[in-house]
């Protein structure tokens, strides 16, 4: 994947987990019918992952030999045991719906979280392409800190209309065509909801993401373990509150809204002033305006239309020259993708 990805070749990525993903579903479905319960889920996940591991060796047409060089194998053990344990304590966040929503809920708010979880990581195709394709162009600028962090600035404000571009007609379509499928048998504008709030979330986590990757990419993975830890203790406890604190339809609600709002006073503000620190002054441009106004038309459905006031922004002045600057950063990655190709 690394090769593939340092090529910029993503729509051979992008058929690859297309196809792994198919995959998932036309081996999970049949066998849940059958009745295999659990293991539907575990022999869809397996034939997703060999499905995956043969494409990506045949795209990269990579050849595995024995080398060794003690150097270079220490600096690439060091470095991705570093981001390994960030991930992986980040991760944690994951535990917050067994741990906290089951217990405090029940099965039914947690089958509907999943859903629109699901949904999230559905809609959030653009965005992740958008973010793999920006990691080289942070390498290539690791030396040069202005560039790098104009960069992070626009590599967000693309990823922000990317969200956008997917979950406003999902959220504004979605629900019709959800309460159409399954009638009164689930609480289908909760489980919308749920989505706007998650969402209205993602548009200023890929600002701060931004800032992580760019972080990531000059060795500074401690940072991430650090906010990826105070996240996980706050989202427990924020969720928690909210849960409690919601009377019993809104339970999922606080609970979205638990595990959203932790994200400003840990990883977003440590993501904030360690950039500062390490890299230099973040710029954030249109960016959080852009997250704003986009945050707020997401729950037009459930405000009569008039949080569609959002989009106003998009009237000043500089929203114009931002999407000019979006233009530049994907003429930019083709240059540097023809660059990978010709070395």
């Amino acid at each position: 994947m690394a090769i593939i990805e340092y090529r910029l070749e993503y729509k051979k990525i992008s058929l690859i987990e297309l196809l792994a993903q198919i995959m998932f579903y036309i081996v999970g479905v049949p066998l849940a019918q059958l009745g295999a319960g659990v293991w539907a889920l575990v022999s869809a996940f397996w034939v997703m992952q060999i499905v995956s591991v043969v494409g990506i060796f045949w795209a990269a047409e990579y050849r595995p030999r024995w080398e060794w060089n003690t150097p270079q194998f220490r600096t690439i053990l060091k470095e991705s045991l570093k981001i390994g344990f960030a991930q992986w304590i980040y991760e944690l966040r994951q535990l917050t719906t067994p741990l906290v929503l089951l217990p405090l809920t029940n099965e039914t708010t947690v089958g509907y979280y999943a859903l629109a979880e699901r949904l999230r990581s559905m809609l959030d195709i653009l965005r992740v392409s958008i973010g793999r394709l920006s990691l080289p162009l942070y390498a290539h600028a690791k030396t040069q800190p202005a560039k790098l962090l104009e960069l992070v600035r626009l590599s967000s404000l693309a990823q922000t209309i990317s969200i956008a571009i997917l979950y406003i007609p999902a959220l504004f379509f979605g629900e019709k065509l959800f309460s159409y499928l399954f009638n009164e048998k689930w609480d289908v504008p909760l489980i919308f909801l749920t989505l706007a709030i998650i969402g209205a979330n993602q548009l200023f986590f890929v600002i701060f993401g931004a800032l992580n990757q760019a972080l990531l990419v000059v060795k500074q993975a401690h940072v991430f373990a650090k906010a990826g830890a105070a996240y996980v203790v706050s989202s427990f406890v924020l969720a928690a509150w909210l849960i409690m604190l919601m009377p019993e339809p809104y339970k999922l609600l606080g609970y979205a809204l638990g595990i959203s709002l932790a994200y400003v006073p840990t990883y977003y503000w440590m993501m904030h002033v360690n950039t500062a620190r390490y890299i230099g002054r973040p710029r954030y441009g249109m960016n959080l305006i852009w997250a704003a106004g986009l945050g707020a038309a997401m729950f037009a459905p459930f405000t009569h239309y008039w949080s569609l006031l959002g989009l106003l922004v998009f009237l000043h002045p500089a929203s114009l020259r931002a999407a000019r600057e979006i233009v530049g950063l994907l003429k930019e990655a083709r240059g540097a993708k023809n660059e990978a190709t010709q070395g």
